[in-house]
């Protein structure tokens, strides 16, 4: 079963910032292979840790009356939470 920081996003000048907020880290050397494949370029990659912050830090943020945010945020920390620990270090 693949693992969550096997997870991967090819973003934008646009939409880094918004992968950012949401666990992503930016790849240091994105696989240009993935050209050859017609495939996007994986610029970042999950990185579990940072993803249970970012959304530790939304959940905390979201209006108290905005149940069905907060559910759904809370939703996502818990299977963030569940989620075996990566093996190896991250970066």
């Amino acid at each position: 079963a693949a693992g969550f920081e096997e997870l991967g996003a090819a973003a934008n000048l646009h939409s880094a910032a918004v992968v950012e907020r949401v666990g992503f880290a930016e790849l240091e050397s994105p696989d240009l292979t993935s050209l050859g494949r017609g495939e996007p370029i994986r610029t970042h990659g999950a990185r579990l840790p940072a993803a249970i912050v970012a959304y530790e830090h939304r959940l905390a943020r979201l209006d108290a009356g905005d149940v069905e945010a907060r559910a759904a945020a809370q939703r996502i920390l818990d299977a963030l939470r569940a989620q075996e620990a990566p093996a190896g270090g991250s970066g």
